[in-house]
């Protein structure tokens, strides 16, 4: 994959992340589905908080632009380890 390719995405991801940061409150337990999945139509973030902060961040499930880049990152993942496994088995 190029990696100004790849600057891309990460650059688009930040970017957007940055113009719709909002203050919503992503501890409320309806925007939770099963307590695990965050759900919240109105917050644009592509990745907000967990409801414990110091865990990171979550995917937005709402956002269709959230689920598209859990997928990206997801691919990237299952790809470098695909091309790493032969490595493995030195």
């Amino acid at each position: 994959m190029d990696e100004r390719f790849l600057s891309f995405i990460i650059f688009f991801i930040i970017k957007y992340h940055k113009m719709n940061t909002s203050n919503f409150n992503s501890d409320d337990p309806k925007f939770w589905k099963y307590g695990v999945f965050y759900y919240n139509k109105e917050d644009r973030r592509i990745f907000p908080p967990k409801r414990t902060k110091w865990l990171g961040w979550t995917v937005n499930f709402a956002n269709p632009f959230s689920i598209i880049a859990f997928i990206i990152l997801i691919a990237i993942i299952l790809i470098i380890s695909y091309i790493l496994l032969p490595f493995a088995h030195n």
